[in-house]
């Protein structure tokens, strides 16, 4: 998946909220490395590649910590909720006011 790509997929199913991720791990990527899947998984952002990069892949983890944190929806301050038997990480604005589950 090229930047874009992975952009409008993450738009579409989330939001806004990890665009900065997206854009962030993008311009770490190595040369020698591709992104095969950008994905929300377990309310985290996760990313899978075709080869193995020990220190691209800390890097990965660390976005994927990051994400935890951040609402998906809209980038502010977030945490995990359980939603319809899914986990999405929200603020508490998107969650209570359901905008989130609108779309």
């Amino acid at each position: 998946m090229n930047k874009i790509e992975s952009i409008n997929w993450i738009r579409k199913v989330c939001g806004n909220g990890w665009l900065p991720l997206i854009e962030s791990v993008y311009k770490q990527l190595p040369p020698d490395v591709t992104i095969i899947s950008v994905y929300q998984k377990w309310g985290a952002l996760r990313f899978d590649t075709d080869v193995e990069n020990e220190i691209f892949q800390k890097y990965l983890e660390k976005i994927e910590q990051n994400s935890l944190t951040i609402c998906e929806v809209c980038g502010e301050s977030g945490t995990e909720y359980t939603v319809n038997n899914w986990i999405h990480t929200l603020c508490k604005h998107h969650f209570d006011s359901k905008v989130f589950f609108e779309k």
